[in-house]
C-alpha cells in the first residue's frame, strides 16, 4: 500500500527522534497545529553513578494522550564502534516506542535518516536540522535556539515528512503547548 493510500484519521501524525535526549512532535493534519515534547527521563542509579533513563510509563502517557494515528520515528541500527550500552538503550526504546504503536493501534513508519532527510533537502548535521525545521515552520523558530534542541527539530521534521508523504500539503503550522526551556545545571 503507498502512503498517500492511508484514509487520513483524526489526530496527529507523531514524529519521534529516539533517544534520551530525545523528542516527540504531534503534526495535526487536520488543523495543522504542533506540539513538542521532549522525551520524559528519569534519574537512576548505576554502579554507583547517576543516568538518565527514558521514563517509559512517562512516555506512554505522553502518547496516549494525544492518540497519535502515525509514528514516524528513524529506522535505528549499529554504527560501527558503537557500545552495547548505547544499543542496548536505543533498542529498549525502540521497544517501547513499538508497544505504545500497537497499544494503541496506530501505524508505526520507520524511516532511515538518508530517506527523510534526502526529501527534506536536511543535511547531517544536526544544526542545519534547527534551522531547516525553523524555516518549514516558522511557529517552531523560539523553541529551536538552543545547540541541544536539534531532538525537537528533528522530531518536526520527522512529522512533517510523515505528513507529506501521506500527501497532505501543509498550510501555515501553529504551534500549542510551546515546551518549556529547560532547566539549568546548578554551578559546581
Amino acid at each position: 500500500m503507498k502512503w498517500s493510500d492511508k484514509t487520513i484519521r483524526p489526530g496527529p501524525v507523531c514524529g519521534i527522534d529516539p533517544g534520551v535526549d530525545g523528542a516527540l512532535a504531534f503534526l495535526d493534519v487536520t488543523d495543522w497545529t504542533i506540539e513538542i515534547v521532549d522525551v520524559p527521563k528519569i534519574k537512576v542509579i548505576v554502579n554507583g553513578k547517576p543516568r538518565h533513563h527514558v521514563d517509559h510509563v512517562r512516555l506512554a502517557e505522553i502518547i496516549t494522550a494525544r492518540r497519535p494515528w502515525m509514528i514516524v520515528t528513524e529506522h535505528l541500527w549499529s554504527r560501527p564502534g558503537q557500545d552495547a550500552k548505547g544499543l542496548f538503550s536505543l533498542g529498549r526504546y525502540t521497544g517501547q516506542v513499538e508497544m505504545a504503536s500497537s497499544m494503541l493501534g496506530c501505524d508505526l513508519r520507520q524511516v532511515t535518516p538518508q530517506e527523510w532527510k534526502s526529501d527534506l533537502a536536511v543535511s547531517s548535521d544536526k544544526n542545519l536540522s534547527r534551522e531547516r525545521a525553523a524555516q518549514l515552520m516558522p511557529c517552531l523558530a523560539p523553541t529551536l535556539t538552543r545547540k541541544g534542541d536539534h531532538d525537537r527539530g528533528e522530531a518536526a521534521l520527522l512529522a512533517f515528512w510523515g505528513a507529506l508523504k501521506l500527501g497532505r500539503m501543509p498550510k501555515p503550522i501553529r504551534l500549542i503547548n510551546p515546551p518549556a526551556p529547560p532547566k539549568r545545571k546548578k554551578a559546581a
